[in-house]
């Protein structure tokens, strides 16, 4: 009942090092997929780079940038190439959403989207221009970092870059100027580090500002800002409360379901009935470890999309994403999209159902963690695991049983915990496969292999 070391598998690794190249560069045929928002990758194509003698100018500045000797500057070209593009940027949004807060599901599904969508448009770019790096222009540059394996112009990095802070800047207006701080400080650690001309820094910006452009126009538009107009009922065994938590949200525009009603389950064990009385008599009943209340604290310890995204995170760098930036991207936007719409199929069934809480049925039962303030049907954290471990499945098949044991553990932590009966968390895992099975199902007719 806790996370556990595991091995590589050495097929899994190979697998996807298989079709991470072709040709012997970086992903070209990423300029193919099919994009989340845009119509087409070279919608947003940015104009032609600087011609011979510009270049020339910008391969000096280049070279001055990579003999820069501040050690601010090595650690800035250190902390920006650390992983993909987008790395760094989940790590901003998160420190502006917080590690416990719903609107964080849509605040990362619209930034990795329009990052998804940058990448594709700047490959599109890239090996439509096919302007050579720095170090293939002069064999005598000494760069920081490695040379990628794919042109230069426009800067991924740039483009990762661009649609961030654009996005987050949409979302967080009073933090706009650090945001394009942070991006100018993205795209200059790559000519720093000497695998980027200072123009295609600038062209990368404009591609990622382009593709945000095009999820904050959705962001405007997907029922984010509409409040609730609803009542909490007051039929027997309803939920009890006051000011439920974003009931709002079961309206919220999805991304892949219809609406958040299209996988609604049936409806939980009746009041009063032997059904549910056996389930509450499993959470009274269950005998509490050090062991099952480790697992409790830990899922309870931050939000879904923070526990499951340090798991994302440490896939893509086991298994060689990190020097993959459309197919890291891809995985960002696949898992957040993934967790955005479960989120909201599971609050459709729970202010559909408005299902009490074992602590409601019985307010001497003592919780390991407090119970969260809105119905119990279906459990979020069993929706929203499943969701991600079905989605990283997908994308790293060899570890399917350990992403599938992990939503369990979440999932029965929380009856571990006393917030749920096990009909919530059971119906959840269901429900959130569901969700995953649609999304991935749009990810196989995306173009990648």
């Amino acid at each position: 009942m806790r996370l556990i070391p595991y091995i590589l598998c050495l097929f899994g690794v190979a697998a996807l090092a298989q079709h991470r190249a072709s040709s012997g560069t970086v992903e070209p045929d990423a300029r193919l997929w099919r994009p989340w928002l845009l119509t087409a990758a070279s919608e947003i194509r940015p104009d032609s780079p600087p011609q011979r003698g510009e270049s020339a100018r910008e391969l000096l500045a280049v070279r001055t940038a990579v003999n820069d000797p501040a050690p601010e500057l090595a650690g800035r070209v250190a902390y920006w190439s650390a992983g993909s593009p987008n790395y760094r940027w989940q790590q901003v949004a998160m420190a502006n959403t917080g590690f416990s807060s719903f609107p964080g599901f849509r605040a990362l599904a619209l930034m990795n989207v329009a990052i998804a969508d940058a990448e594709i448009a700047t490959w599109e770019a890239k090996y439509f221009y096919n302007r050579p790096r720095p170090a293939q222009a002069d064999r005598t540059l000494k760069t920081r970092i490695a040379t990628p394996d794919s042109p230069s112009y426009p800067s991924e990095h740039a483009a990762a870059a661009g649609a961030a802070a654009a996005v987050l800047s949409y979302l967080f207006p009073a933090n706009q100027q650090a945001f394009n701080d942070l991006a100018q400080q993205a795209g200059d650690a790559m000519v720093a580090a000497g695998i980027q001309y200072p123009s295609d820094i600038a062209a990368g910006l404009a591609v990622g500002r382009a593709a945000a452009e095009r999820a904050i126009q959705r962001g405007r538009t997907d029922g984010s800002e509409v409040p609730w107009a609803g009542a909490i009922p007051s039929t027997p065994g309803s939920w009890t409360g006051t000011n439920p938590v974003n009931p709002q949200i079961a309206k919220w525009r999805t991304w892949v379901l219809t609406d958040g009603s299209q996988l609604r389950p049936s409806p939980p064990p009746a009041f009063n009935s032997p059904e549910l009385a056996a389930q509450l008599a499993t959470v009274k009943n269950f005998n509490r470890t050090v062991a099952s209340n480790t697992a409790v604290y830990f899922w309870a310890s931050a939000f879904v999309y923070k526990l499951w995204g340090d798991i994302l995170e440490q896939k893509i760098f086991e298994y060689g994403l990190a020097a993959n930036p459309p197919r890291a991207a891809r995985a960002y936007a696949l898992t957040s999209v993934a967790q955005f719409d479960a989120l909201i199929a599971c609050w459709d069934a729970k202010y559909a159902y408005w299902s009490i809480r074992p602590s409601q049925m019985d307010p001497s039962l003592t919780t390991v963690v407090p119970t969260p303030n809105f119905p119990g049907y279906v459990a979020a954290h069993a929706t929203l695991s499943q969701a991600s471990a079905t989605m990283l499945s997908y994308l790293f098949p060899a570890e399917a049983t350990y992403f599938n044991s992990q939503a369990a553990q979440a999932a029965s932590s929380r009856v571990w915990g006393g917030i749920h009966i096990p009909a919530d968390t059971d119906v959840g895992l269901k429900l959130g496969e569901a969700v995953s099975s649609l999304v991935i199902k749009r990810a196989q007719s995306d173009g990648s292999r």
